[in-house]
C-alpha cells in the first residue's frame, strides 16, 4: 500500500516556482516511491477494449510507476456543478464565452466525463471546464491552485508537475498551462535526439527519460515535452474533414488521404468516417474512443480501462457541447444585427468546407456597415474578419503544408488557407499537422528560438535523411509529429488548432508561448512578413477575441 507523507511545512510562493505571490501553499501530499510491475501493465493492456496506439505501452507503464498523491476532493477544479445547463454563459476578459448543447442540459452525476475513473482524483472536467472553453486558462488555474492550496487533482504529479521528483513545482501548469506529455523514441527513428537543455530534468533523470515496454520487455528512450490541452468542444470540427458524408463535398474520397503521403486514412470504426488523424497536437489518437482511453489510464492513471457506457458518455458529451463568445464589452451581443455568433449558430454550422468554398468566416458580414453605439467595434470585428478571409501573404517554408505536391512552396494564402474549416477555424485536410516554427525549430525563418524554459532537444538525421527546410541537425522544445512517426520530415508538426473560444482559454500555440492573442499576431506577422499595420493587427485580435 501506499503511504502517503503528509507532513509537510507550508510555503511560501517565494519558495515555490511559478506560484502566487503573497500567498501561503501547502504542497499536494506526496506518495512514496513505486514501481509498476510490466508483468501487471502487459495484462491491463491485454484488456482494452480497442488496440492502442504504439506509443501508448510504455507511456502507461510510466504513468503507473509515478505515486498518486491525496488531494482535495472539493476543490474547484474537482467538483463541477451538478448539472450543465443547456446554455450558460461565463465571463472573461473580454466579455462572455457562450457553451451551448444541442441536446439539452447534462447531469453531471451520470455522466463519466464528471468522474474519477482513476487512482488520482482527477476527471476530464479536471483539464476541460467550460468556462475555460474545455481546455485550461492560467487565469483559472491559479484561483483553483489559491482554493485548494495546491492540492486539486490538476496538479497531479505525473504530469501537471515541472517534473514528477519536484511534485510541488508547477510552474509551467501556472504560468503558461504546459502539461508534460511523456512519449518514447519511436524505434524506427530516422534520427537520434539528445537533450541539450534540460531546465526541469525529466529528460535527464533515468526515472522519467526512460521506460519499459511491457508489451516487448525493452527499455526505451522517453521524451517529455510540455503542451497545452486542446479543447474539448467543437469537436465535430475536429474529427470530420470536408471528405465525409455531411461535410462540403460529399463523397470526395481524396480528402481521405494524406496530402504528402497519399495514404488513405483509416475509418473510425466508431462514427463510420474516415479518421481525421488531428486529434490530439501531434495527431497520435486515432479516435475520441481511444484518447479518452489513454487519458483515463495515462492522465488520471487508471488501473483498468473505462466501460463502453463511461467511454460513450464521455464522447457524447464532448461531441454535443459547443463553445463561442457570446458577448463582447465593447461589441456587446455577438449575435445581434444579423451577426451569426455564438454556439448555437456554431453547433448548427455543417462540418467540413473544402477551400473552394470561401470565405470560412462569414459570420460578421452583416457588420460591414454597422452603426449605433458599438459601431467601431463591430466595425473592427467585420475588418478583422475580412482581413483573416482575404490578406494574401506568402506562406514558405512550413512542413507538412508547402512540401504537398499541389501547394508548393511559396504558396499565396490567407490566414484561411490553413484554418479552414467553416466558423470553426481548424482544417479540412486530414493529417494536418504543420511546422510554422512556434517550438524553436524555424529560427532561420523569423521564427523564435528555442525556450530556454522548456527542454531543447537537437534532432540529428541519419542515413541520408533530412527535415523538409531546415537541414539534418534541429534545435527544438518539441519534435511535435516526429515523436510519433519517427520520420525527420515531420520534426515540428503540430496540428492546426480550433479557433472559437479562444478568449477564454489564454495563452496560445501548443507551448504556450503566446500570452496573447496580440501574441499570436506578431508572431504571424514576422514569421511571413505580411506587413500588418498597427490597426490591422488590432483588427484581427478583436475578430479572434469575438470568436
Amino acid at each position: 500500500m501506499r503511504k502517503i507523507m503528509q507532513n509537510w511545512p507550508i510555503l511560501r510562493a517565494s519558495a515555490a516556482a511559478g506560484m502566487i505571490a503573497g500567498a501561503v501553499y501547502v504542497p499536494i501530499g506526496i506518495a512514496e516511491a513505486q514501481t509498476a510491475s510490466p508483468d501487471a501493465v502487459k495484462s491491463l493492456i491485454t484488456t482494452l477494449p480497442v488496440k492502442p496506439p504504439s506509443w501508448f505501452p510504455p507511456v502507461l507503464y510510466q504513468a503507473l510507476s509515478i505515486p498518486t498523491a491525496t488531494s482535495v476532493p472539493t476543490s474547484p477544479g474537482t467538483l463541477p456543478p451538478k448539472v450543465i445547463p443547456q446554455s450558460s454563459q461565463d465571463q472573461n476578459f473580454t466579455g462572455w464565452l457562450g457553451s451551448y448543447q444541442p441536446g439539452g442540459s447534462t447531469l453531471t452525476s451520470e455522466n463519466a466525463f464528471f468522474q474519477s475513473l482513476g487512482n488520482n482524483g482527477r476527471t476530464c472536467f479536471s483539464c476541460h471546464q467550460p468556462a475555460s472553453g474545455m481546455s485550461v486558462s492560467t487565469a483559472a488555474l491559479q484561483q483553483i491552485f489559491s482554493a485548494s492550496l495546491g492540492r486539486d487533482p490538476v496538479f497531479a504529479a505525473v504530469d501537471g508537475a515541472d517534473c514528477p521528483n519536484q511534485p510541488s513545482n508547477h510552474k509551467l501548469l501556472l504560468n503558461r498551462g504546459l502539461f508534460r506529455i511523456f512519449l518514447p523514441v519511436p524505434a524506427n527513428a530516422e534520427y537520434t535526439l539528445t537533450v541539450s537543455s534540460d531546465p526541469n530534468g525529466c529528460n535527464t533523470l533515468s526515472a522519467y527519460a526512460q521506460s519499459i515496454d511491457p508489451t516487448t520487455s525493452k527499455t526505451v528512450q522517453m521524451v517529455s515535452v510540455y503542451r497545452r490541452p486542446l479543447i474539448s468542444t467543437n469537436l465535430k470540427f475536429v474529427t470530420q474533414t470536408g471528405a465525409n458524408p455531411n461535410g462540403a463535398i460529399p463523397g470526395n474520397t481524396f480528402l481521405c488521404a494524406d496530402g504528402i503521403t497519399g495514404a488513405r486514412q483509416p475509418t473510425d470504426p466508431f462514427t463510420g468516417l474516415c479518421q481525421s488523424g488531428n486529434i490530439m497536437w501531434d495527431g497520435r489518437e486515432p479516435t475520441l474512443q481511444s484518447q479518452a482511453i489513454n487519458a483515463t489510464l495515462g492522465h488520471a492513471q487508471a488501473t483498468q480501462a473505462p466501460t463502453a457506457t463511461q467511454l460513450a458518455q464521455i464522447v457524447a458529451f464532448e461531441t454535443g457541447f459547443f463553445s463561442a463568445q457570446a458577448y463582447d464589452y465593447s461589441a456587446g451581443s455577438l449575435n445581434a444585427d444579423g451577426a451569426l455568433g455564438g454556439p448555437v449558430n456554431l453547433s448548427q454550422q455543417t462540418a467540413g468546407n473544402f477551400p473552394v468554398l470561401t470565405p470560412t468566416f462569414n459570420i460578421y458580414n452583416a457588420w460591414s456597415a454597422a452603426s449605433g453605439m458599438q459601431a467601431l467595434q463591430r466595425a473592427s470585428i467585420y475588418r478583422g474578419m475580412n482581413l483573416f478571409n482575404n490578406r494574401q501573404f506568402i506562406i514558405n517554408n512550413v512542413a507538412g503544408f508547402t512540401n504537398i505536391a499541389a501547394v508548393g512552396n511559396n504558396f499565396s494564402g490567407t490566414c484561411s488557407t490553413c484554418h479552414s474549416q467553416r466558423n470553426a477555424g481548424t482544417d479540412t485536410f486530414v493529417t494536418a499537422q504543420h511546422d510554422i516554427g512556434t517550438v524553436g525549430d524555424s529560427v532561420s525563418d523569423n521564427g523564435p528560438a528555442p525556450s530556454t524554459t522548456l527542454p531543447i532537444f537537437k534532432l540529428t538525421c541519419k542515413n541520408g535523411a533530412s527535415t523538409v527546410y531546415h537541414g539534418s541537425v534541429v534545435l527544438t522544445n518539441d519534435p511535435g509529429k516526429a515523436l510519433i512517426t519517427g520520420k525527420c520530415a515531420d520534426i515540428g508538426r503540430t496540428s492546426v488548432p480550433p479557433l472559437r473560444a479562444l478568449a477564454a482559454h489564454a495563452p496560445y500555440f501548443s507551448n504556450g508561448s503566446a500570452a496573447t492573442l496580440g501574441d499570436v499576431v506578431y508572431f504571424y506577422n514576422k514569421r511571413f512578413n505580411i506587413g500588418l499595420t498597427i490597426q490591422e493587427q488590432k483588427d484581427l485580435v478583436n475578430f479572434l477575441n469575438a470568436l
